[in-house]
């Protein structure tokens, strides 16, 4: 069920963003997980900080060896900021 797969994989990206807090890819993970799980799982409490990492990573550079992902990465900023 999604809410035993949410529980059992929701410490590992906790244990690997403490291991690399300031990994854009990770924090992004985490943005998109928290951005869309049920508010009822109380999984929010990064947004805000983690969209300014993810927008840092962008204006850096992060991504810039794949356009792609960085596309991606700026349309979902642009989605949060639509919200």
């Amino acid at each position: 069920d999604k809410f035993a797969q949410f529980s059992a994989w929701k410490p590992a990206l906790e244990s690997a963003i403490g291991r690399l807090p300031g990994n854009p890819d990770l924090v992004f993970l985490r943005l998109g997980v928290q951005t869309h799980v049920p508010a009822l799982l109380d999984y929010s409490g990064n947004k805000n900080d983690d969209r300014l990492v993810v927008e840092r990573a962008l204006s850096s550079g992060f991504w810039s060896s794949d356009a792609t992902h960085a596309a991606f990465v700026r349309d979902f900023i642009t989605y949060l900021k639509s919200l």
